[in-house]
């Protein structure tokens, strides 16, 4: 995971401020970094049922769910991601912020452009 949020770390870097356009910018990139095994690894990440709960909301058709910067920071609590967030230092509140505006939407994206609900949910759905 590591590789994943490096690459929007270094966006972000190239890019001036985060507003809606660095938004947009972003979202293809954690989308290019979105596997089913990714998403499977976020989705199981944390037990909190609020969290799953959004997660849920951003892999089926309908409202995505939002969520914080600071909800982005929890969910991602493994320890690959903490030595992820800690490598772009400074940067973590705009990486967490940058992910917490284009994480639901990527993904979003992402079902709606491969056979995730197959490949995710297997033959249940």
């Amino acid at each position: 995971m590591k590789p994943f949020l490096q690459n929007i770390a270094d966006k972000i870097v190239e890019l001036p401020q985060l507003d809606e356009d660095t938004i947009s910018e972003i979202i293809p990139i954690v989308q290019d970094g979105l596997d089913v095994d990714l998403i499977r690894e976020i989705f199981m990440m944390n037990e909190d049922i609020k969290f799953r709960i959004k997660i849920a909301s951003w892999m089926h058709e309908g409202f995505n769910l939002p969520i914080s910067a600071e909800e982005i920071k929890e969910l991602f609590s493994s320890e690959e991601a903490k030595t992820a967030f800690d490598l772009t230092d400074t940067m973590s509140d705009d990486l967490a912020l940058a992910l917490s505006l284009s994480l639901p939407v990527a993904i979003d994206n992402f079902r709606k452009n491969a056979n995730f609900d197959q490949e995710f949910f297997g033959s249940q759905q």
